[in-house]
């Protein structure tokens, strides 16, 4: 019975994100996974994390969508894959000290990509805190930025942070 409640949660959750963000249509979604933090950090409320596809216009498209206390607080849009970025995709999204991190992978041929993004919570407020990049190419090379000003989740845009 948990499982199928659940399975019913998700649903409502992903058809309300497409309803906030303006969507009319009903598409066919399919939840890829979702994460329910764990830590015993209770500084900040029940996060949840679920990684969603679904068909708009014949496109697969795809986003990230962050629940707190079971509400909708925001959603990541993701590349289309192949389309804005060549081969994107999400590798695993992990639960960390204080947050989680979302690692993604793209690219082709001799540059492939990738790139984790760490996110903090601070209360009601989550964060990006931490940026790392791995290129694979014929010079493999590790890049890892700590962001100087946390940028709230609100203002994050994924397409500023790939290395296009």
């Amino acid at each position: 019975m948990k499982k199928l409640n659940k399975a019913i949660f998700l649903a409502i959750s992903i058809f309300a994100s497409l309803l906030c963000k303006g969507q009319t249509t009903i598409f066919k979604t399919d939840t890829i996974s979702y994460l329910t933090l764990k830590s015993s950090n209770i500084a900040y409320p029940k996060t949840t994390i679920l990684y969603s596809k679904y068909t708009n216009d014949s496109i697969l498209t795809s986003q990230i969508i962050i629940l707190q206390e079971n509400k909708i607080i925001n959603s990541i849009k993701l590349p289309i894959a192949d389309i804005e970025v060549k081969n994107f995709s999400i590798s695993k999204i992990i639960e960390t000290q204080n947050g989680f991190s979302i690692s993604t992978n793209w690219g082709g041929g001799n540059n492939i990509y990738d790139t984790d993004f760490k996110f903090e919570i601070l209360g009601n407020f989550i964060y990006l805190t931490q940026i790392a990049n791995k290129h694979y190419g014929p010079n493999t090379e590790v890049i890892t930025k700590n962001i100087d000003i946390n940028i709230l989740l609100n203002d994050f845009d994924i397409y500023s942070y790939l290395k296009l």
